[in-house]
């Protein structure tokens, strides 16, 4: 008896198969999630800053200022030194690279800072991805030291070529730098005199500039002392206080899944 009547409450309330009707619903929101997820999935890797800053081409000219008193014009590098940091605020990492020629590099989360220097260029570059709810900050430094010698009644004829590029969306705050100093000290004479140049420039708005550097200095009856030293620097912050357009997004159609689920289970 038992049996028996357990099987008529079975077969009293049959369950009924889906139909193409009570189908649809579910199909109908599950192809709405899917199309708010493809769609906005690659906007929240959408790059929002790019900075860089270079000075590259850097060349010496060397002209023999007296043809007649034997000396052949020459300049002798006695030390280069490279320096080379970049940095990211959150989670927190550096990295440090000290030599001549070399690079130094850091990413995370799509977001790269990287800085590389060598004989004949130094750079620094960010580019920043604003990622939900983060405070972003990266930075990117070059630096290298030429010493040198030069021989006496020589003329050098130093060129380079500077560039800044900053490119970024409302509410990030960037900014690039070049520095560039040519110094070079010798005697005419037994008088001492001191040559130097500097040039410095900053870009915080979005553009590119290039910069033409270039200066000629002279040795006098002495051995010239010189020094070069170039610099670049990039930064770029970014606060998202509030979720991205593909993070709402993405929360309204989990939010739609969840509905969606509770439903079929009160149903069932």
């Amino acid at each position: 008896m038992i049996g028996a009547a357990m099987i008529n409450t079975a077969m009293s309330n049959p369950i009924s198969p889906p139909t193409p009707d009570t189908m649809k619903k579910p199909m109908h929101l599950a192809g709405l999630l899917a199309a708010a997820l493809l769609t906005t999935a690659p906007m929240a890797h959408a790059l929002n800053a790019d900075v860089r800053s270079s000075v590259s081409q850097i060349s010496f000219s060397l002209v023999d200022l007296d043809l007649n008193d034997g000396i052949t014009p020459m300049i002798t590098f006695t030390d280069r030194a490279g320096y080379r940091a970049v940095y990211h605020s959150w989670p927190f990492d550096s990295q440090v690279s000290y030599s001549a020629p070399g690079s130094a590099r850091i990413t995370h989360l799509g977001n790269v800072a990287e800085a590389s220097s060598d004989y004949t260029h130094a750079s620094s570059h960010v580019s920043l991805v604003t990622q939900h709810g983060q405070n972003l900050s990266y930075n990117a430094q070059a630096e290298q030291n030429f010493y040198f010698t030069l021989t006496p009644h020589t003329g050098l004829m130093f060129s380079a070529t500077g560039n800044l590029h900053a490119d970024a969306r409302q509410g990030e705050d960037l900014r690039g730098d070049l520095f560039v100093q040519l110094d070079l000290r010798t005697l005419d004479n037994g008088v001492e005199r001191t040559f130097n140049q500097t040039w410095s420039n900053s870009l915080r708005t979005n553009g590119d500039r290039d910069y033409g550097l270039s200066r000629y200095l002279v040795t006098g009856n002495d051995v010239g002392q010189g020094r070069l030293y170039t610099s670049t620097a990039t930064w770029a912050d970014s606060v998202s206080a509030v979720p991205e357009p593909a993070t709402g997004a993405m929360m309204l159609a989990g939010g739609v899944l969840v509905g969606l689920m509770a439903r079929r289970r009160r149903r069932a």
